[in-house]
């Protein structure tokens, strides 16, 4: 393992031959071995901000000003509480009858994230709200066009969990066989398994493809792998 190329320093290397704490003294201050002098009764260099100095002449408030806007006396804006005018911010839905694809960030479903009152909540459900109307308690929202970053409500529609589960099958949009993350068997193998049953008993064929007898009853009597 490769280690930081600070003396002393036996972290592991981040970044630039630098562990993560020296590699961020660099970022913020331009040398990886800065330390922030420590003031001691100091008031902030502000005009007017009699808080102590925490960092560069600066109090904790001005220094975070400083951190997100670059200026430490800019005040950042505060965002609207609106629902309406955050959603336009990212995106603007017109009346089409294509996807329109939330361009933001995702969840690893690929439905888009939308922030809002400090949470974050999936884009499809904030559209669906804004321009259809409110979702009744304990139902859904579903993709008629089957395609998770859409945000367009012509696509969208409500229905209860047991529908969405509903639309995967008849869609094909269901993992099975080796499609399935679990899968240990390829559709050859299954096909194998079939064809050799009358020839070999399951105990046999279980040893053969190091898999339980009762997976090899499953798949005999096509209780699993019905799709082929």
């Amino acid at each position: 393992m490769q280690t930081c190329s600070i003396l002393d320093c036996d972290s592991p290397v981040l970044s630039r031959s630098l562990c993560n704490k020296h590699y961020i003294r660099w970022s913020r201050h331009g040398d990886p071995e800065y330390r922030r002098p420590r003031v001691i009764d100091s008031q902030c260099t502000i005009d007017g901000c009699a808080r102590g100095q925490y960092a560069r002449g600066w109090c904790t408030l001005h220094y975070d000003r400083w951190l997100n806007n670059g200026n430490p006396c800019e005040v950042q804006k505060r965002r609207g509480n609106d629902l309406a005018a955050r959603f336009a911010e990212y995106i603007t839905v017109t009346e089409t009858n294509d996807c329109i694809e939330w361009t933001e960030m995702t969840d690893r479903d690929g439905y888009g994230l939308f922030s809002f009152g400090n949470r974050h909540r999936r884009a499809h459900r904030a559209s669906y709200e804004l321009h259809v109307g409110p979702i009744p308690d304990g139902l859904v929202v579903r993709h008629k066009c089957d395609n998770p970053p859409c945000v367009n409500p012509l696509h969208l529609e409500v229905g209860t969990g047991v529908d969405n589960t509903n639309d995967r099958f008849i869609r094909g949009r269901s993992a099975r066989g080796e499609s399935g993350g679990r899968a240990k068997l390829t559709e050859a193998q299954v096909l194998e398994i079939r064809s050799i049953s009358d020839d070999l008993n399951y105990r046999e064929i279980a040893m053969k493809f190091s898999i339980s007898r009762s997976t090899v009853w499953q798949i005999v009597r096509r209780k699993t792998w019905r799709h082929i």
